[in-house]
């Protein structure tokens, strides 16, 4: 019986560590990005309607309105983007202005889990992207 004991507890252990090393979930209940994309969202908390970039997006300009079939709206992603998720092997840039002006900020996916921005407002980049680069994260490669 203790030898049973003691190899169910071991057993255990292997099992809880080696849960440690799967990658983490931003926000289960919603979409979460491959690891060679960004997704980023209308709303803070991963809230309204989504768009995904593949590695080499670059998007000069998202003024413009264009139907979004995945929420089914017409919906202008200039200025409008809350929350993002950044796929583990991703590097993004966003832009405050069109074609790659103003200031600019780059976040990247820690090579086995995604970067999750929940909130924009806390890194004063809510409703303020106008273009993005999305490429390799070198770091990974």
């Amino acid at each position: 019986m203790k030898v049973f004991i003691k190899i169910s507890i071991i057993l255990f252990s292997i099992f809880m560590i080696s849960s440690l090393s799967f990658a983490q979930s931003c926000d289960p209940n919603t979409r979460e990005p491959n690891e060679d994309e960004v997704i980023f969202f209308e709303h803070i908390n991963y809230g309204g309607c989504w768009m995904g970039a593949k590695i080499g997006s670059n998007y000069s300009s998202l003024v413009g309105n264009t139907y979004n079939p995945i929420c089914k709206k017409t919906i202008n992603w200039n200025d409008t983007i809350s929350s993002i998720k950044v796929g583990a092997k991703v590097m993004v840039t966003v832009y405050e202005h069109v074609n790659y002006g103003g200031r600019s900020q780059t976040w990247k996916g820690n090579c086995k889990a995604p970067l999750c921005l929940r909130d924009l407002r806390n890194s004063n980049w809510n409703d303020k992207i106008s273009s993005f680069r999305v490429d390799r994260n070198h770091d990974c490669y």
